[in-house]
């Protein structure tokens, strides 16, 4: 199978990071993007790096390199399906906005009137602070590295999840301070469940993963094989890539929790920016506004989206065990870029791709080498 899917694309010559072969290459933004993919994968080692774009609700760039599984040679393709690590608190922080415009979750009253399984705090917590990171609850303690955040117990449900860190004293008061915190986002599940009636897993399948036409997206359930699946990668202290070993994210499952691709990535902000998942009104004020904590300063973040301010691009990058994702918006322009490869930790250079690819594809349309089928 080619791994590479097109829409039809013309590049306005607005990046250069090597002299073009010849001049036809100057003006194919998909041979300076393959290359821009093959430099990355070389310069951090990556043993994959899977690539989708997306302009106008039309995926224009799909492509994937590098190896899924180095000991089965097994080559990388648009289907593999990789953690998206924190990426998932894009899905979580849509399905709660979700049910607040069908008023069955308010935003502002108490997380227990939704999740009762969270333990009774002094203060109270509300979903909003949840997905704008200032509830106060805590997020993986670091210091306890290989039981906190590698971890491989496998828990039977979000409720059963709670337990490894709710009893945990909050690290800031409600509202007050921004603290970045994956268990928050846990617990946001928990309200998902108790406002929808439906499991967390089946709820974002329903009404986001369908809706938005995402084939390829998933809770990643370590008790079960899952053909397709990548196989993580860590690099040891010689820059040799090892296997992270096994790791269950069911302690993160809101989270965290969630396997994908970044086709379907690029499909799931279609689906914001057309209003298929979210009036979109309610996006723009409420993903991608900076949230206040009670002093009335400006975070810098929106629910569940990064915010750069400086540009107008909206952001979000994922950390699992064994991967590493990004998703990068430019609204104004309609153009969508994500990316995952199976390497614990790659943050370096993440920007920096994204924001290469998005002026490559970010101006007219043309000829194309190969056509995607309709609806993608």
């Amino acid at each position: 199978m080619d791994s590479r899917l097109i829409l039809p694309v013309l590049l306005v010559g607005a990046v250069s990071w090597g002299a073009p072969a010849d001049a036809a290459f100057t003006h194919d933004p998909v041979a300076r993007a393959d290359r821009l993919v093959q430099e990355t994968m070389t310069r951090d080692h990556l043993p994959s790096l899977s690539v989708a774009v997306m302009r106008d609700g039309k995926l224009v760039y799909a492509h994937a390199a590098g190896l899924m599984d180095i000991a089965h040679r097994t080559p990388a393709t648009p289907e593999t399906l990789y953690p998206i690590g924190s990426v998932t608190k894009l899905l979580t922080a849509t399905a709660a906005l979700q049910l607040a415009a069908a008023h069955k979750l308010d935003l502002s009253a108490p997380i227990r009137r939704y999740c009762p399984a969270f333990p009774e705090k002094k203060e109270k917590i509300t979903t909003r602070e949840l997905l704008a990171h200032t509830s106060g609850i805590r997020h993986y303690d670091y210091r306890h590295f290989d039981t906190d955040f590698l971890n491989t117990r496998h828990y039977a449900s979000i409720q059963d999840a709670l337990g490894k860190f709710a009893g945990d004293p909050l690290v800031a008061e409600p509202g007050t301070k921004y603290h970045y915190s994956s268990f928050g986002y846990v617990v946001a599940a928990c309200v998902i469940e108790g406002a929808s009636g439906m499991g967390y897993g089946a709820y974002v399948e329903r009404y986001i993963v369908r809706p938005a036409g995402m084939t390829n997206t998933r809770l990643n359930d370590a008790t079960v094989p899952i053909p397709g699946r990548a196989v993580g990668y860590s690099l040891d202290d010689k820059g040799k890539l090892k296997p992270t070993g096994f790791f269950d994210p069911s302690d993160r499952y809101g989270g965290g929790g969630m396997l994908s691709t970044p086709t379907d990535l690029v499909r799931f902000v279609r689906g914001l920016l057309s209003g298929t998942l979210l009036d979109r009104q309610m996006v723009k004020d409420e993903m991608w506004r900076s949230a206040t904590l009670a002093s009335g300063r400006a975070t810098g973040h929106g629910l569940g989206w990064d915010l750069d301010e400086a540009s107008g691009a909206v952001t979000k990058g994922g950390t699992s065990v064994g991967a590493t994702s990004y998703v990068y918006v430019r609204p104004w322009q309609g153009v969508a870029v994500a990316f995952v490869t199976n390497l614990s930790l790659w943050t370096k250079h993440r920007d920096e791709l994204a924001v290469r690819l998005a002026e490559l594809f970010a101006q007219g349309q043309g000829a194309s080498k190969q056509q995607v089928q309709p609806g993608n």
